[in-house]
């Protein structure tokens, strides 16, 4: 079994569409967009020795977009205040829905 098909066992109501197929295309663009990066870069696998370009596209790559992406993230995150009453509220809800699901 996949890291993927565990991943998409654990989570409910898995038959649905998109816990299936939802975020499978990420890899994939993502994939593209760091080869096509490389090549407009001038990767040449073969060579011994990349050029600076080369190198600042692979740090870019693997430093700066990532912190780009945690950066959004958590300037999106902030904007969400969850107290400890809400937090209350939607326990006891969940709870609630989960009690009628069961009997």
């Amino acid at each position: 079994m996949s890291a993927v098909e565990v991943a998409f066992d654990s989570i409910p109501n898995s038959s649905c569409a998109y816990a299936k197929f939802g975020p499978l295309p990420g890899p994939g663009i993502m994939s593209g967009a760091v080869g096509g990066a490389l090549e407009w870069s001038g990767f040449d696998g073969e060579a011994s020795v990349q050029s600076e370009l080369v190198n600042t596209t692979m740090i870019v790559l693997m430093g700066g977009f990532p912190l780009v992406c945690y950066l959004v993230g958590a300037a999106l995150f902030l904007r969400f205040d969850l107290s400890e009453a809400e937090h209350a509220r939607i326990r006891a809800e969940l709870d609630a829905r989960s009690a009628a699901a069961t009997t």
